[in-house]
């Protein structure tokens, strides 16, 4: 198969990150950008997601809220009770669903984080889905 050469233009630190990141990877870059192509070729389409998913600045805060409550847990309330807890949720979820969607986000990052204890996990599953239901 014949070999032709494609010229590149990108920022020279993004360059020396991405050749210091194929070197751990045991690859050169010329290796990873054919990996790339091929798998676009083969897939018709660009092998991975282009979106524009970034938290807000108040899902941020609540993921970084929550990541200080995991690591000093007398920083946040804790439940015992499901019950106990979605009693307290409830009114709030039902007050408006701008509310509502941004704690479904809170209880989806905090979830991310609580995956260590399955009580905890599995508690907070039945939350976010009650709250789905609604």
């Amino acid at each position: 198969m014949a070999q032709t050469n494609v010229n590149i233009r990108i920022d020279e630190n993004l360059k020396k990150e991405f050749d210091n990141l194929c070197q751990d990877l045991g690859l050169t870059m010329t290796t990873a950008f054919t990996v790339f192509v091929k798998t676009a070729v083969r897939r018709q389409g660009i092998p991975f997601e282009i979106a524009k998913n970034m938290p807000n600045a108040e899902t941020i805060s609540a993921i970084e809220e929550s990541q200080a409550i995991k690591k000093k847990p007398s920083l946040g309330k804790s439940y015992t009770d499901v019950d106990a807890m979605m009693k307290e949720f409830t009114p709030m979820l039902n007050t408006n669903r701008t509310i509502k969607n941004r704690q479904l986000e809170a209880l989806d990052s905090f979830l991310d984080f609580a995956t260590n204890n399955k009580r905890i996990e599995n508690d907070f599953k039945f939350v976010r889905d009650e709250c789905h239901e609604r």
